[in-house]
């Protein structure tokens, strides 16, 4: 993918180049769309699918969890977003909405990067990146 994308850049094709990132992320990310199971969520969507990129599977899904369990679904923190987890997301998501659920997660996943053993050495760029992300994902909402 790199080679194809330098080659794009290097031919002047920047645009494509750029779709083929978007392409490659979105490809990437894809098991987000499963856990939400519709699109009808885009703000969640995107904050998920921007820390799972960065982060992985097994800590997006730990953080999706926990930020259900501050809404009390009182799931078992594994990092597995399995049937239950999927389930508790459409319940809350329900009963709080996007706005709110979205403050939540992003709450979760600034925790998570405070638990990092690498966070004085990285910490302040992924808090910029959370918050980044966060305002894109409110203007979603």
């Amino acid at each position: 993918m790199f080679n194809r994308l330098k080659a794009l850049l290097d031919a002047g094709r920047r645009e494509e180049a750029w779709e083929g990132c978007l392409q490659y992320v979105l490809d990437n990310t894809a098991a987000v769309r499963s856990w939400l199971g519709s699109d009808a969520f885009p703000g969640v969507e995107f904050i998920l699918r921007d820390h799972f990129f960065n982060s992985g599977s097994r800590n997006t899904g730990k953080i999706l969890q926990r930020a259900l369990n501050v809404h009390g679904a009182g799931l078992v923190v594994d990092g597995i977003p399995g049937k239950q987890t999927r389930q508790m997301l459409k319940t809350v998501l329900a009963q709080t909405g996007e706005s709110e659920f979205l403050s939540t997660l992003n709450e979760r996943r600034k925790s998570f990067y405070h638990s990092c053993k690498q966070f004085p050495v990285f910490g302040k760029g992924w808090l910029n990146r959370c918050g980044d992300a966060f305002s894109v994902a409110q203007e979603l909402v």
